[in-house]
């Protein structure tokens, strides 16, 4: 995930970092939350959350000239 990941790489380590926990535990953390907050909340909102969180992996490279949208290795 270091290799090419955007600003959600940035969060995960410095969660991991401060947590001392490993990043694969951190992204299932981050995962879970997401999936609850999905499932509980209301239509509209579920839709809109879920809107967010599609556009969360494309985006993560558009303040990044540096990295790569493509990982490679």
């Amino acid at each position: 995930m270091s290799i090419s990941g955007g600003w959600l790489n940035d969060v995960v380590q410095a969660i991991s970092d401060i947590s001392g926990g490993w990043d694969i535990f951190v992204l299932c953390a981050i995962f879970w939350v997401a999936w609850i907050a999905l499932r509980v909340a209301s239509e509209n909102v579920s839709l809109i959350l879920g809107l967010g969180f599609d556009l969360t992996i494309p985006l993560q490279y558009s303040s990044v000239s540096t990295r790569s949208p493509v990982r490679t290795g």
